[in-house]
């Protein structure tokens, strides 16, 4: 049985100190982090935090799993977004027609957020109707 979600909220909780911060860093409920830290627990035979009312304290054994875990669980965690992100990617040519003051105010913050992309784009100044009849 793989355990990854389990691992993953763990090693969140033993980041943030909180299972309600982990919870949000993880955009799942707080029930369900903190029902995956108790299948951990199970699984290893170990209690992993001491609760506390504003948080959680690792014990030796929560440093001891995180130290062995962390750096290969994000290893794979980036991996996949990587792939992830090549499926995604989007190619081609937008062109942008409108009067060069604006669009000299606006490019940078228009484009910014797809840069990254493959996209490639062609900025045209003037009216339309100008380049529609060509």
């Amino acid at each position: 049985m793989s355990y990854l979600v389990q691992l993953r909220s763990f090693l969140d909780v033993y980041r943030a100190g909180s299972i309600s911060k982990a919870a949000n860093q993880l955009g799942i409920s707080q029930p369900a982090v903190s029902s995956h830290v108790h299948s951990l627990e199970s699984l290893t035979g170990s209690v992993l935090f001491t609760r506390r009312s504003h948080g959680v304290i690792p014990t030796a054994e929560a440093d001891e799993l995180a130290r062995h875990i962390g750096h290969n669980l994000d290893a794979i965690e980036a991996k996949l977004t990587l792939m992830r992100g090549r499926r995604k990617k989007i190619s081609g040519v937008v062109t942008i027609i409108g009067p060069a003051e604006l669009l000299w105010a606006k490019s940078a913050k228009l484009f910014s957020p797809v840069v990254h992309n493959e996209l490639r784009f062609k900025l045209l100044t003037g009216d339309r109707k100008k380049y529609m009849q060509a």
